[in-house]
């Protein structure tokens, strides 16, 4: 299945620069699975949307879907 994959902010380093791309991934991949095909670990991620709403890392994915990754916040 393909997936539409935005990486926010310094994020986008694994994706050497690019903020969005499309993947593929086998029918029933996990957010969990995305993360590990593309290299980014799971300390670097604070909130994954998929499709507009917040999910957890062991929600499926689906044909199409459009997911959005934001790392974690720090500063004052």
């Amino acid at each position: 299945m393909k997936t539409k994959i935005t990486l926010m902010g310094p994020l986008n380093k694994y994706f050497n620069g690019t903020k969005t791309k499309k993947i593929t991934l086998s029918s029933h991949a996990t957010i969990e699975d995305l993360l590990k095909k593309i290299g980014l670990p799971r300390e670097y991620v604070s909130i994954v949307a998929v499709n507009g709403a917040k999910v957890s890392l062991d929600d499926s994915l689906q044909n199409e879907d459009e997911v959005v990754i934001y790392p974690p916040v720090s500063g004052g």
